[in-house]
């Protein structure tokens, strides 16, 4: 429709003074946001487009049919053929470069039809709006084929899995896919049992008859926690920080061998812990067996691969662990990251994995599902947030107090269930939901002999053991259902 009488940037043809309607179930509707409406239209609009354009031609190997992509060569190669179009067929190995009238002519596809040619067919059948099947029975009879058999909606932006702009493109055209075949991975093994180079033709031409004999050659898959690590870091952190957490204490269990460290100095909150964590974790992995692989016939050893499991890790232990590798002028190895998780990592043959991304749960929720015997105990982490400083929180760490001076930082809804967090029963108090909290009634059964203790060494220590441990026997417990 035509825009809105106004003089405020006229000229500048600005689309917001634009009327947008739809028409849908016998009425006009009209358009809130103009974005949109600018959208609907562009998307109609390619409709008439994609059948103004030719069906793009898909080039295919000359040899086996398959479908190939075309490339260029650079411009700084030195053997006469810079700027050149060609393709290798990844079904037969075919290479071939392109004739110049075959790029012209995929130049002038790649143009496709003006904004002008579009519109002038919308309008041509404009008078038959809004029914659709009248206007699929004119460009018929125009074009003489039924135009939804050369063209197809496609999503052009995909946000999460759905498609947020759609466009209407050509089809292309029919053609055949050579299958890949994909390498008997018995050969690979029954080569490894006869100790010659799978990739040896000659050789395993020689030993066919041996390898045939040689029945099912498949190793049978046998789990074992040797290569893991289970670890778990306990943060606190300084008011003004901005919510930069410091690692307090970190403790691990790499099979029946239980360690942690805490911090003594300010130099341990400030990577120290962690630097001491690396260390004992590249130990455990030079002390792992050489694995034995054959190549070319011969055995050479490779070295083994140590698994450090931390629970949400993704999120939060792993980001430490990136900052204290950083922090050696190293850089970390096979990096992933997916979602703003980090995925998985390596350092020194050392591979950083969540578990919580294997379990998609809470580690007491973990726990209770594959029935450990540790439980996932409590801490009033709140105690060691915000201190003063870094001697406050050392000082606080490793002083005494008592349950009733920990009655401002215990979280007494932390075990409560979502649904029930949402549930308000009429009548009663906060005070009485909150002393019907499982933690709130231990909280008093301590407060009743509530003599002074030792903040780490009689709660803390204990509270990262059960955690590392808790995580240690889930992954063990996962391990052996596969």
């Amino acid at each position: 429709m035509p825009p809105h009488p106004n003089t405020f940037h006229q000229d500048q043809g600005n689309f917001k003074y634009w009327v947008y309607v739809v028409y849908h179930n016998n009425h006009f509707y009209t358009v809130n946001d103009p974005y949109k409406g600018q959208a609907r239209m562009r998307e109609s609009l390619s409709f008439y487009g994609a059948i103004l354009q030719p069906s793009p031609h898909i080039p295919v190997c000359s040899a086996c049919n398959a479908r190939v992509d075309v490339k260029v060569t650079k411009k700084a190669n030195d053997k006469g053929n810079a700027g050149k179009s060609y393709y290798k067929c990844d079904s037969c190995s075919k290479f071939v470069f392109l004739t110049e009238e075959e790029v012209q002519r995929r130049k002038h596809l790649a143009k496709g039809p003006t904004v002008e040619a579009q519109t002038e067919l919308f309008r041509e059948f404009q008078h038959l709006q809004p029914d659709s099947k009248a206007i699929d029975a004119a460009l018929e009879k125009k074009f003489g084929y039924d135009p939804h058999s050369k063209v197809m909606l496609k999503a052009v932006k995909v946000e999460n899995g759905q498609g947020k702009a759609w466009s209407w493109m050509p089809r292309g055209p029919e053609t055949s896919r050579q299958p890949m075949y994909i390498a008997a991975k018995g050969l690979e093994y029954r080569c490894k049992e006869l100790k010659i180079d799978p990739k040896d033709e000659k050789a395993v031409a020689d030993n066919m008859e041996a390898i045939l004999a040689m029945k099912d050659a498949f190793p049978e898959a046998v789990f074992t926690m040797a290569n893991v690590v289970a670890m778990d870091i306990e943060t606190g952190s300084i008011e003004g920080s901005g919510g930069h957490f410091l690692p307090y204490a970190i403790g691990w269990r790499h099979g029946d061998e239980k360690e942690d460290v805490v911090a003594r100095t300010s130099e341990d909150l400030r990577g120290g812990l962690m630097k001491q964590a690396l260390e004992a974790w590249v130990k455990y992995q030079q002390a792992l067996p050489k694995l034995i692989v054959f190549k070319k016939g011969k055995e050479i050893l490779k070295e083994p691969k140590l698994y450090v499991f931390a629970h949400n890790g993704s999120r939060f232990d792993a980001v430490e662990v990136l900052h204290s590798i950083l922090a050696q002028d190293c850089l970390p190895d096979d990096f992933l990251k997916s979602n703003g998780k980090i995925i998985s990592f390596s350092y020194k043959n050392i591979v950083f994995r969540c578990s919580c991304l294997i379990v998609m749960s809470s580690l007491k929720a973990a726990g209770i599902a594959y029935n450990v015997p540790t439980p996932k105990l409590s801490l009033p982490h709140g105690y060691l947030q915000n201190c003063s400083s870094e001697e406050e929180l050392l000082r606080r760490l490793h002083g005494d107090i008592t349950w009733k001076e920990l009655e401002p930082y215990m979280d007494w809804f932390s075990d409560t269930k979502k649904a029930e967090l949402q549930v308000r029963v009429f009548g009663r108090t906060w005070e009485q939901w909150r002393d019907a909290q499982p933690l709130r009634q231990q909280f008093l059964k301590d407060c009743e002999n509530d003599k002074p203790f030792n903040f780490w060494k009689d709660k803390g220590r204990s509270y990262l053991g059960a955690d590392f441990d808790c995580l240690w026997e889930i992954l063990a417990a996962m391990g052996k259902q596969r």
